[in-house]
């Protein structure tokens, strides 16, 4: 884990610029799995607890909440829509990582 590089203006926000970081990674490592002849199953399950960033990843088109993210973060909406990924909501209690950043 390590600090974002940009200032979010809402938590939404901030969740969903984490989410276009793992999403960055999960193609990497996807993509390297398969050259070790690995199946990976399709859509790769991403755990989320802000409903705020799920919402701007399910969307087509800008939202409100979504208008002031820089585009480079939207690689979640795509592999959202093209079903790499399939993003599931996690209640914050059962979150390990949350525990770390509260």
């Amino acid at each position: 884990s390590n600090k974002q590089k940009v200032v979010a203006m809402s938590s939404g926000e901030a969740e969903y610029i984490a989410l276009s970081d793992i999403c960055r990674e999960l193609v990497y490592v996807t993509q390297l799995l398969q050259e070790f002849k690995m199946k990976i199953p399709k859509p790769v399950p991403v755990y989320c607890d802000s409903q705020a960033a799920i919402s701007i990843a399910a969307k087509p088109g800008f939202t409100q909440k979504g208008k002031n993210i820089r585009i480079e973060y939207h690689n979640v909406r795509d592999n959202y829509q093209t079903k790499q990924i399939c993003i599931n909501k996690i209640p914050g209690e059962d979150n390990p990582a949350d525990i770390l950043t509260k």
